[in-house]
Parts: structure tokens; sequence; C-alpha cells
């Protein structure tokens, strides 16, 4: 007797899925996207952190952008390459990117405000 394979599914994946459910899946990716940027910019709660987690971000992830900004200068497809590639495997769901950034501008933060603290405090001795 001759085993029947099952058939498989393919629709959820990109790749085969009718432009339909493409359109579905990619409505449904940026309405998870926007949903993530809400949940850190609440976290973040004011502007400070806000601006402290946006430098942190670029300074993190500058590997991507120094080469992709190689690549608009040369015309080397070379880099843009190796830009992706670092930008695929920083986005990838197991790498801590989000959190490291996260951490960072907690920290850089924290060092902020004692600078600040202690500014104030030698302002009311002097007086």
């Amino acid at each position: 007797m001759k085993r029947r394979r099952r058939a498989i599914r393919l629709a959820p994946f990109v790749a085969f899925a009718t432009p339909l459910q493409q359109l579905n899946i990619m409505k449904k990716l940026f309405r998870k996207l926007g949903e993530g940027i809400k949940k850190i910019i609440s976290q973040l709660k004011d502007k400070t952190n806000i601006l402290i987690f946006i430098l942190t971000f670029l300074v993190l992830s500058s590997e991507v952008w120094v080469m992709y900004l190689l690549y608009f200068i040369t015309g080397n497809a070379w880099f843009l390459g190796i830009g992706s590639i670092c930008w695929s495997f920083w986005l990838a769901p197991f790498t801590p990117f989000i959190p490291l950034c996260l951490a960072i501008t907690i920290a850089i933060r924290k060092i902020y405000d004692k600078i600040r603290e202690r500014k104030s405090h030698s302002r009311v001795e002097k007086k």
C-alpha cells in the first residue's frame, strides 16, 4: 500500500500566499509594529527618556547606518549586503537589541539625574 502524503498548508507564509493573504499578513505586521512602538514609548514616559532612547538606538545600530552610508557613497553593493545582514540579525526575535537599548537608556537617565541633582545642590549651597 502506498501512503498518502498530507497536503501542507503554505498560506500563512508570505511567499506562497495569495495577494489578499499577503495584504492581511502585512496589515497584522504593521499593527503589531505600531503596538510595539506605543508600548516602548509608554515605558519611557517623558521626553528626555525618549530622546535618550532614540540616541541610544542610533548609536547601537550605527554599524548598519555606516554601511548604508558607504553604499550610497561608493555604490558598492557589498556594503548594502553587510548592513542588511547586521540589521536583520539585530532585529531577529531572539536578539536583545530593544531590551539592551532600554537598559542603556535607563542607565544614562540615572547618570543624568545624578548630575542634575549635584548641580542643583551646589547652586543651593552657593546662595
